[in-house]
């Protein structure tokens, strides 16, 4: 895969990983996230964002899990 559209980041109990898909949405991305590892997707980053592979595992440790309420909009 040259050029994945996501970037999935897993935990694995010890450290993280991260596997490309070529998903064409974020929503899409998650969905196979989660189908690939329940338990233990922990980020998806939008490879357009041009984050290296070090930065995406740095900010994964420290972002809110997915599906936290931290990740939807606010009502205005």
């Amino acid at each position: 895969m040259n050029n994945p559209n996501y970037w999935l980041c897993f935990w694995d109990g010890h450290q993280s990983r991260l596997e490309p898909t070529n998903a064409s949405s974020r929503e899409a991305a998650v969905l196979e996230g989660l189908e690939l590892s329940r338990d233990h997707l922990t980020a998806v980053f939008n490879s357009e964002i041009g984050f290296t592979h070090a930065q995406m595992l740095e900010l994964a440790e420290v972002m809110p899990p997915i599906g936290s309420p931290l990740w939807q909009p606010t009502d205005k």
